[in-house]
């Protein structure tokens, strides 16, 4: 009777259905797919409220009109669409760079023509900015006085440029100096 119930006990114990081996898998997919959701939902967070790109029409390159009547301000930009990127003047043995996007700000009596001499003279005007940045240090542009005396520079050497309006206005947007 003893063996016939160490037997029935063998059975119960044959008889106890084994762990799936599934479960451990089926936790890691699901794992995976709450950290796919959790990156794509993070993307378009990002996208809607941090990304500070302006959305375009067909044009890549803006004007927009603004009402004034003081000549300091702006009654047009122009985005100069692709960004700045360039090595600084080395300071005390070290490396620094800056990326960033400009526009301009000008009163043109013609804002047609205005626009198409910005458009076509794009090149010399890239030209000018680069020649300006790359001579100043990172000192220089993270200060509003460093900045603001290489934005009157770009001004008085695009004033040379254009002929159509003139540009009074630098904005540096997107930028950064490391």
């Amino acid at each position: 009777m003893a063996n016939e119930n160490k037997e029935k006990d063998k059975d119960k114990v044959k008889e106890k259905p084994d762990k799936p081996k599934g479960n451990s898998s089926n936790i890691i997919i699901i794992i995976l797919l709450i950290l796919i959701l959790a990156l794509i939902a993070g993307f378009v967070v990002y996208s809607l409220f941090f990304n500070k790109t302006s959305k375009t029409s067909n044009s890549s390159n803006t004007t927009q009109n603004v009402t004034t009547t003081d000549s300091s301000i702006s009654a047009y930009t122009y985005d100069m669409k692709d960004q700045f990127l360039g090595n600084l003047t080395e300071e005390n043995g070290k490396k620094s760079y800056i990326q960033a996007k400009i526009s301009f700000g000008y009163n043109t009596k013609d804002a047609a023509k205005m626009t198409k001499e910005l458009t076509d003279k794009t090149s010399e005007a890239r030209d000018i900015i680069y020649s300006i940045l790359l001579t100043k240090k990172a000192s220089d542009l993270n200060s509003t006085t460093g900045r603001d005396a290489a934005k009157k520079e770009i001004i008085d050497k695009l004033k040379t440029v254009y002929t159509d309006g003139q540009v009074n206005n630098v904005y540096f947007y997107d930028i950064v100096i490391q």
